[in-house]
C-alpha cells in the first residue's frame, strides 16, 4: 500500500509515443493510472472503458514513484 492505494490497483504505462494524446497529457512510462475521472482503475481494460464512456477532457490520477499526480487528458471523441 502506498498513498492509500493498494499495489494491485491501477495499470502501469509501459510506453508513451511522442506527440500522442498520452504524451501531451504528461503521462510517462512507469506511471500507474489509478483513476480516470471518477472511476477507480483496477486493470488496463477499465482505462479504455472509462475513456470511451467519459468526456473528451478528463482527469487522470497517476502514481509516479512515491507521488500522486493529477493529469488532464483530452482527445477528440
Amino acid at each position: 500500500r502506498t498513498l492509500g492505494i493498494t499495489t494491485d490497483e491501477g495499470s502501469v504505462i509501459t510506453g508513451v509515443l511522442d506527440d500522442s494524446v498520452a504524451a501531451k497529457a504528461g503521462l510517462r512510462a512507469g506511471d500507474k493510472i489509478v483513476k480516470v475521472g471518477t472511476d477507480d482503475i483496477k486493470d488496463t481494460e477499465e482505462i479504455g472503458r472509462a475513456l470511451r464512456n467519459g468526456p473528451a477532457k478528463t482527469e487522470l490520477v497517476v502514481v509516479r514513484g512515491a507521488e500522486k499526480v493529477i493529469l488532464t487528458i483530452e482527445f477528440a471523441k
